[in-house]
């Protein structure tokens, strides 16, 4: 049933580690967690460069990459990087992450300050450091 399967579903959020309904995998001080309801007016309406990570609270490389995705807000905080982080619960919210073509888990796009409509995707080392030279040069 509906129940059954929502509860199931409850279950293996709830036990994923990091996880919860208000926080989210990927929640720390200088990642900002997104609904549909505030992705619009977090990325598109914002004049800041947004670097979005799409993910996915049960997939493991998702799970394997949260603490170096917490790691880059914070070493871009330190460093004063002119970017937000935000992350987005793709499985949770799949429309619209349909609407920005993540077809994978995780996604990272690159959302400049000047041209919002046309993202780039990041698809090159994923720890912070890499990430952050990345993210200078943008």
């Amino acid at each position: 049933s509906v129940v059954t399967v929502a509860l199931v579903m409850l279950i293996a959020v709830a036990s994923v580690p990091g996880a919860s309904a208000h926080g989210g995998l990927m929640a720390s001080p200088h990642v900002q967690e997104l609904t549909p309801d505030t992705f619009d007016a977090a990325v598109i309406d914002s004049d800041a460069n947004v670097f979005a990570l799409f993910y996915a609270p049960w997939c493991g490389h998702c799970q394997a990459f949260a603490p170096q995705w917490k790691r880059l807000g914070a070493l871009a905080h330190e460093r004063g990087a002119d970017v937000k982080l935000v992350a987005l619960d793709a499985s949770r919210y799949a429309a619209k992450a349909r609407e920005h073509g993540v077809r994978g888990f995780p996604t990272i796009k690159l959302f400049p300050r000047h041209a919002k409509a046309k993202p780039l995707q990041y698809v090159a080392a994923r720890d912070p450091e890499s990430m952050l030279t990345f993210l200078l040069q943008h």
